[in-house]
């Protein structure tokens, strides 16, 4: 007896040898990035819903499509993208405590972008948070258009090819127009620790995060990411 329990002892040691170097010698971020490159359209899926009123909600792909922002935050943990994506996959999906917290972290990494700070201010505004409000609407007016201007414009080297692009950048522009004026509105209501009447209502405006999902390979845009190189 003694003998076979020191044959499954030694047997379960050279098991767990061979398992640790198997660990130690698998490239983790490409073997994620593969698992990620497997999932990438549930995120693009997400995108579609954002962008596009046709598109159904799924609850189940906006699950996945979760998944798929948590896994690639593992890889780039101030990856602000994802942390936006992720606060509007919880916020469409009624964990309002979880978006609050994902937009907090992308606008912590990068505060000079408008949507973060405006989408936090209208989380508190329909949570009647007047002062947390007040607060992200300073913010999101302080941030200025400029440099979320460009960002469109790296977002869209990135997602589109040729005309596409241009149309694209202008369309954002015209977004990020109405934005800034909702923000004043917003703000000028918090303040009063007024609601909406029904017709500001129906003009309120969520600014939606742009999502990586596009013509460049996932590979790429870790990579640049992790050595701060421009795409």
């Amino acid at each position: 007896m003694n003998k076979y329990v020191g044959w499954i002892n030694r047997s379960l040691v050279v098991y767990l040898i061979v398992g640790g170097l198997i660990y130690v010698t698998i490239d983790h971020q490409q073997a994620t990035i593969k698992i990620l490159n497997h999932d990438r359209n549930a995120a693009r899926y997400v995108n579609r819903h954002a962008l596009r009123p046709d598109v159904e909600f799924d609850e189940a792909k906006f699950y996945k499509a979760g998944e798929y922002q948590r896994r690639l935050i593992k890889l780039l943990p101030d990856e602000y993208l994802s942390h936006g994506v992720l606060g509007y996959i919880y916020y469409q999906l009624g964990d309002i405590p979880r978006a609050i917290r994902s937009y907090q972290r992308a606008a912590r990494v990068r505060p000079e972008l408008f949507g973060f700070h405006y989408n936090l201010g209208l989380i508190h505004f329909q949570n009647q948070d007047w002062e947390q409000a007040v607060a992200s609407f300073d913010k999101a007016l302080a941030a200025g258009p400029t440099a979320s201007i460009e960002h469109h414009q790296v977002i869209a080297r990135q997602m589109l090819d040729g005309p596409n692009q241009q149309a694209w950048i202008q369309s954002k522009a015209g977004q990020l127009k109405q934005a800034y004026e909702l923000t004043q509105l917003l703000r000028s209501k918090a303040q009063q620790r007024q609601g909406l009447s029904e017709a500001e209502n129906a003009s309120l405006y969520y600014y939606v995060p742009e999502m990586e999902t596009g013509i460049k390979p996932l590979d790429v845009i870790v990579n640049h990411r992790k050595t701060g190189e421009s795409l």
